[in-house]
């Protein structure tokens, strides 16, 4: 068992250099997208910018699961961490809850017609305006 433990903390500790290098390119297309809509883009990179700004927060949400989870796995000790585990679960759901909501924004992006017209449209909460895209 401890052996698979070694090997745990090993896939850990690369995960989370490779989520971090992630997370800085899910910034930087966030500066770029969110500055397309604040120059008047439409709504479509506001929706975009949402995305990436989620998706973000998800991998620097894993980063902490993977190094929280390493503190649980790679000790020498014969206890296990249960405070770094209890850290590693609650973190990992945060990342899940956060990379679905960019999926989900995301796709709205993607699904956007020609004409700029969402399904969400980030601008209004007002379901007439749904109601006239669908029309």
């Amino acid at each position: 068992e401890r052996q698979v433990l070694k090997a745990e903390c090993s896939i850990d500790v690369s995960q989370a250099t490779l989520t971090a290098a992630r997370a800085g390119l899910e910034v930087y297309a966030a500066k770029e997208n969110c500055e397309e809509y604040e120059r008047g883009q439409g709504p479509i990179h506001k929706l975009r910018c949402g995305s990436v700004v989620s998706g973000a927060f998800s991998s620097f949400m894993q980063v902490a699961y993977f190094i929280s989870n390493s503190a649980a796995t790679c000790s020498e000790s014969a206890t296990y961490n249960f405070p770094a585990a209890c850290t590693s679960a609650i973190t990992q759901l945060l990342a899940g809850i956060s990379e679905t909501a960019s999926a989900c924004i995301g796709l709205d992006a993607s699904c956007c017609k020609k004409n700029g017209k969402c399904f969400i449209n980030p601008d209004t909460h007002d379901g007439e305006k749904v109601r006239q895209w669908l029309a």
